[in-house]
């Protein structure tokens, strides 16, 4: 998937040793928009060593961040930068009870300074909306604290937060308490936590986020218990938008934030999944695999509102969760097959029972069935053409003798 377009947009004016800066940020698919205004005063001193080091007093006037409907405040700010020490004074970014605070001290010569950023009921999406990463669809309120030190030596990073409603592609998984430390040797920032809902229901997660570089992306593993499957239906939307069960299992996202993969495998229990142009729900509980290039799924028993069974094998194939396509193969026993009512398509409605073998194939934008189908008993069906028409109009209907 691909990201949506910034525009950055910067007007300096500088004299006197002052500049004059306005920052513009706008994304509007994202429903970005930022404007920013600071004044710099430029000075130079002495340091210990007899050299010359710049002096920077930057300050941030009030301004608004739009994101959606939702607009921050952003309060006065000062930053010092004197040679390689740099000082945040109230940073303060805020929306009602909602706020983003930034004080403190980052210093070459006394590495334990710190600086502080101290989050309240922040919503994840409003961050990865403004990052511009489309294909991380995190969301939840996050509270907690993210310490830094050290920033020129041994970078230490420290995280301790809770992000209440944590989800994933817009499925509530739970509360996630996240603690996370910079790790110097993998140049990233290593995560450990839990999305815990109930005694049942949770999921260790453990990884590293890697947020600099060429292959800037994430390595995270996550050991499920009872995971929403839901989080997989924008992979299954070329012929499902239904799709329920608890998964259990190791499954891992990586790759770059371009180019993300999921890998692992998972025991779906209580599943239910739909095929959108057929208007059927099956239920099933079975394993899925994960791979680089594909969701599968081989020999899963499914079985339709009355208990009658059939057997499917699966592959939706993508590449880094995008250009999906996908294949299935059907083998049934008196298996609902179709069920549409006349509401929903008033030329072909009724429901049909087979026996025999399907296959589809199909991308987001089209679709093909090749099926070798005995009807059984509880069939009924109706053909509805307008007059000026016949039913052998319709090439993609066959009758056989």
């Amino acid at each position: 998937q691909e990201g949506t377009q910034s525009h950055i947009r910067v007007e300096t004016e500088a004299e006197n040793d002052r500049l004059q800066t306005s920052l513009s940020l706008t994304n509007p698919e994202a429903g970005v928009h930022l404007a920013l205004t600071a004044a710099t005063l430029f000075s130079t001193r002495q340091d210990d060593n007899s050299r010359r080091a710049l002096l920077a007093d930057i300050d941030i006037e009030p301004s608004r961040l739009i994101i959606r409907d939702s607009a921050w405040q952003m309060e006065p700010a000062h930053i010092d930068i004197d040679g390689r020490d740099i000082a945040i004074r109230n940073i303060h970014l805020s929306n009602g009870s909602q706020y983003l605070r930034i004080n403190g001290r980052l210093s070459e010569r006394d590495p334990k300074e710190t600086l502080l950023l101290d989050l309240n009921d922040i919503e994840l999406r409003d961050i990865f909306r403004i990052v511009d990463i489309p294909v991380l669809q995190f969301g939840g309120r996050a509270t907690g604290t993210i310490r830094l030190n050290d920033l020129y030596g041994n970078l230490a990073i420290n995280t301790d937060l809770e992000v209440r409603d944590f989800a994933f592609n817009d499925v509530v998984q739970g509360r996630l308490n996240l603690y996370s430390s910079w790790d110097n040797a993998r140049n990233g920032i290593l995560m450990r936590g839990t999305i815990f809902k109930d005694s049942t229901t949770y999921t260790d997660v453990n990884g590293y986020i890697f947020p600099v570089g060429v292959n800037a992306g994430l390595s995270l593993c996550f050991d499920a218990h009872n995971l929403d499957v839901g989080l997989l239906r924008p992979y299954l939307e070329a012929f499902t938008h239904t799709l329920h069960g608890r998964a259990s299992g190791q499954v891992c996202l990586y790759g770059t934030f371009s180019e993300l993969n999921f890998g692992g495998s998972a025991m779906i229990h209580d599943g239910r999944i739909g095929v959108d142009f057929l208007n059927t729900v099956y239920t099933f509980s079975d394993s899925v695999r994960l791979t680089p290039t594909s969701i599968e799924g081989h020999a899963i028993t499914l079985t339709d509102r009355n208990g009658n069974t059939g057997t499917l094998d699966f592959a939706v194939r993508h590449r880094h969760l995008g250009n999906i396509s996908f294949q299935a193969d059907i083998a049934t026993r008196n298996l609902l097959l179709y069920d549409v009512p006349h509401k929903i398509n008033p030329r072909i409605y009724g429901s049909v029972y087979g026996t025999g073998t399907a296959h589809l194939r199909g991308t987001e934008q089209l679709v093909t069935i090749d099926a070798a189908i005995t009807t059984d008993r509880n069939t009924a069906m109706s053909f509805d053409f307008n007059s000026a028409s016949s039913v052998e109009d319709y090439g993609f209907i066959r009758f056989l003798p």
